[in-house]
C-alpha cells in the first residue's frame, strides 16, 4: 500500500514539474536608439548582433527590446567585443529586465577585447527585457553577439530526479517488508 502510494505520487509529481516546464515564448524584438545613434542589429531575436551608434551623436543607447509574453527562463549565450579606440570604458554593453541594467562587458578593455559567457534569466508577462550597447558615437563601435533560447532543464537533471523516486520507493519497500518480517 505504501510503495504504490509513494508511486503515485512521484508520478504526480513528474506530471507537475513537465506541466510547469514553460514552452518557449515567442517574443518580437524592437530595435532603439536613443539621441539619433545609428546602432543596428542584424540576424532575429534568437540570433542577433547588436552593434552600437558611431554618428557623434554621443550618449547613446542601442537596445534590442522584447516584451514578455509569459513566465520564461532563458539561456543566452554571448560574446561582446570592442571596436573602439579608446576601449570597452565608453562603449559598455550588456541586458535589462524592466530598466534595470546589467553591464557583461569589461570595464576598462583595450581595443579589439572580446568577451564571452552564459547568461541565465527569467523573465515575466508583461516584462520588457533585451540586450544594449551604450556609446560615445565615435572611435569605432562595440558589439554584443547573442543566442538566446529557453532554458529547460538538461536531460541528465530528470534522469537524477526519476532515479530518486527509484530509490525512495526502494526504501520504503525495503522497510516495509522489514516491518511484516519483525510482526510475524
Amino acid at each position: 500500500m505504501t510503495v504504490k502510494l509513494v508511486t503515485a505520487c512521484g508520478a504526480l509529481a513528474m506530471a507537475a514539474i513537465l506541466a510547469a516546464t514553460p514552452a518557449a515564448a515567442a517574443t518580437t524584438f524592437v530595435l532603439n536608439n536613443t539621441n539619433g545613434g545609428d546602432g543596428y542589429v542584424t540576424g532575429d531575436s534568437t540570433n542577433f548582433d547588436l552593434f552600437g551608434s558611431d554618428n557623434k551623436t554621443g550618449g547613446n543607447i542601442t537596445g534590442y527590446t522584447g516584451l514578455a509574453t509569459a513566465t520564461q527562463g532563458y539561456k543566452a549565450t554571448y560574446t561582446y567585443t570592442t571596436n573602439d579606440l579608446a576601449g570597452s570604458f565608453y562603449d559598455p554593453a550588456g541586458y535589462y529586465i524592466n530598466g534595470a541594467f546589467k553591464q557583461l562587458s569589461p570595464e576598462k578593455a583595450p581595443n579589439g577585447t572580446s568577451v564571452s559567457g552564459v547568461l541565465r534569466f527569467r523573465v515575466h508577462a508583461g516584462d520588457t527585457y533585451g540586450f544594449y550597447v551604450a556609446s560615445d558615437g565615435e572611435f569605432g563601435r562595440a558589439n554584443i553577439a547573442t543566442a538566446i533560447a529557453s532554458d529547460v532543464p538538461e536531460a541528465s537533471t530528470w534522469v537524477m530526479l526519476v532515479a530518486g523516486f527509484g530509490i525512495v520507493g526502494a526504501t520504503l519497500r525495503r522497510r516495509n517488508g522489514a516491518a511484516l518480517t519483525a510482526a510475524a
